[in-house]
């Protein structure tokens, strides 16, 4: 699959960007080798603060690397955007469907040098609700943090954050009534 394929059915126009298997494999090795640290310091250093340093560690990185291996076997696009809306299936704890008429805004968010795209909604609440207690307790995170619970990275798509900041907001202007 490409990077970036637009989608032609009778209805309307997609546009697909697919998950990048290299970045998820890089972010998988990463995650693995913080598991490792994790343990390491455990095992280790006596004091008790390092050990429950070193659990977190390797608890925290284990269920991210845990996420990203299971988005490499994941077949469906990272990120669709049609006349409807979003399609976010880019993370462990992607959005799923945002419409237009729910987005106010799109805005570049950044958090420890890492940058992302938060798309503000008239009811940010609502996405917090989605989905287990685990994802919930991330998205009211994520709202903390940077003031909207939705975020989409470009860590595993197939596509630049610069990119993928100027296909949205085109998408925007040509869908949102």
């Amino acid at each position: 699959m490409a990077a970036i394929q637009d989608l032609t059915n009778d209805s309307a126009t997609e546009t697909a960007i697919a998950l990048s298997k290299a970045k998820l494999v890089q972010n998988f090795v990463g995650c693995v080798a913080f598991v490792v640290c994790g343990i390491l310091i455990w095992c280790f250093n006596g004091s008790f603060q390092a050990r429950v340093a070193g659990v977190f560690c390797a608890g925290f990185f284990g269920l991210c690397g845990l996420c990203s291996c299971l988005k490499l076997f994941d077949r469906r696009p990272g990120l669709i955007i049609d006349r409807e809306g979003l399609v976010d299936n880019s993370s462990g704890i992607a959005a799923g469907r945002i419409p237009w008429n729910e987005i106010t805004g799109i805005r570049l968010s950044c958090i420890e040098r890492q940058e992302f795209l938060t798309i503000d909604t008239v009811d940010p609440q609502k996405y917090i609700r989605r989905g287990t207690f685990f994802h919930r307790m991330l998205n009211v995170g994520n709202n903390a943090l940077v003031g909207g619970p939705i975020n989409i990275s470009s860590h595993s798509l197939d596509i630049s954050l610069c990119e993928l900041c100027r296909i949205l907001e085109d998408a925007m202007t040509r869908y949102k009534v």
